[in-house]
């Protein structure tokens, strides 16, 4: 009868526990990917080459003045706009190409501000949790979908273009697998728009610490090319350019696109989102689409555009409206309509995000043609020639 030598029973141990390991590991992987509602075989994250030092988060921000940073900043580019007891802060991208997050303490608002150049998303949340935990997050390394993840002082990790935990550490904290940030309302703003509407602002200032060139962007050419860097698991071809900037609303588990393109050129959009009425406006000003709650005083209003004059009028009252939401004529002058918070995304990044989406205008307008076309079809006869009457039913179809 053949014996394994000691030797060879000892390195026979040592590979069954580290197939063991393995499989544990795997099988822990497979349930924590399984409580965010992704499986393996669709759930990825990969390395992004970047070590999580390389991008440091902003934990003490300071802040300075419109005039301090106007050379810097360059007057089409873009920030975020937040505003806490009325008074305003701009986070410009220059500065959050580089870090990220911002971990800031604004007024009696613990916030991250963070920015993803890979999705676009521009996204502000809550730090402070419902259990009282305050989050300081930073960038981990990691990506999905070409979008960043970012982590917790417990290792916990969070997908930055949804708020969604998606890896939980091994350090104490109160949040758990599949928990989802709250957002604070912000808007994507241009330099020039922001300091001509709030000259007296706060800036966030080029002095971070760290020595940075904010007169670049690290990633080149990105911006303005349609590459992306890492794979996407869902792709959607209802927008032939992948990098075009849409703002994504979410209400009650549905979600929305507002293509800023096309929002450009119908101007106004009503509808429902997951049972709640709906209207943007698109700011030829401002280059933007602001969403609003278009509910006054218990009744829904619906709007129409006039270009000449660069107003919305609502279908109910007549009274007129300015695109950022204020009645500025008619019986319900001095209204303002309610702000829906709407971040701004490159279109591949939102589509990926939520598969199920809807486009605003495009989905309508190919109901319409389908609706169109159907209707054409039942006024044709079974031989192939148009009806003769079309008010006349036809018992054999």
């Amino acid at each position: 009868m053949y014996h394994l030598s000691a030797k060879t029973k000892k390195i026979a141990l040592i590979i069954l526990v580290a197939v063991i390991v393995i499989v544990v590991l795997a099988v822990v992987r497979a349930k924590q990917l399984q409580s965010t509602g992704a499986s393996s075989s669709t759930f990825s994250i990969i390395d992004s080459g970047l070590k999580a030092a390389d991008v440091p988060a902003l934990t003490n921000p300071t802040f300075t003045s419109v005039s301090a940073m106007d050379s810097l900043l360059g007057d089409n580019l873009f920030g975020i706009d937040v505003e806490v007891g009325g008074v305003h802060r701009f986070y410009p991208y220059q500065i959050l190409n580089w870090h990220r997050v911002v971990n800031d303490n604004f007024g009696d608002q613990q916030l991250l501000i963070t920015f993803d150049p890979l999705t676009g998303a521009a996204i502000v949340y809550n730090a402070k949790q419902s259990s009282g935990e305050v989050l300081a997050l930073s960038f981990s390394g990691s990506v999905h979908n070409d979008g960043e993840l970012l982590v917790d002082g417990a290792g916990n990790e969070w997908l930055q273009i949804t708020g969604t935990q998606v890896v939980h550490g091994t350090g104490p904290s109160s949040s758990k697998l599949g928990d989802v940030l709250t957002q604070y309302p912000s808007q994507s703003m241009r330099w020039k728009d922001w300091k001509s509407i709030f000259p007296g602002g706060q800036v966030l200032s080029s002095e971070t610490g760290y020595t940075r060139d904010y007169t670049r962007h690290p990633y080149g050419q990105y911006e303005t090319s349609t590459s992306i860097y890492f794979p996407v698991d869902h792709t959607d071809s209802r927008i032939g350019n992948s990098k075009w900037w849409v703002d994504g609303v979410t209400i009650n588990g549905e979600h929305l696109a507002l293509v800023k393109n096309i929002m450009a050129g119908s101007y106004v959009y009503n509808t429902t989102l997951g049972g709640s009425p709906l209207a943007a406006f698109y700011d030829t000003d401002l280059n933007m689409t602001h969403v609003f709650n278009p509910v006054v005083a218990g009744q829904t209003l619906t709007f129409t555009y006039d270009a000449k004059r660069k107003e919305f009028t609502d279908d109910q009252t007549g009274s007129t409206w300015i695109p950022t939401g204020v009645a500025i004529r008619g019986s319900l002058q001095g209204s303002v309509l309610s702000f829906i918070n709407a971040p701004e995304y490159y279109w591949f990044a939102w589509a990926a995000a939520y598969p199920d989406t809807r486009v605003a205008i495009i989905d309508e307008q190919k109901a319409k043609d389908d609706a169109d076309k159907a209707a054409a079809a039942a006024q044709t006869n079974t031989d192939g020639t148009a009806s003769q009457d079309s008010t006349t039913p036809d018992a054999t179809k």
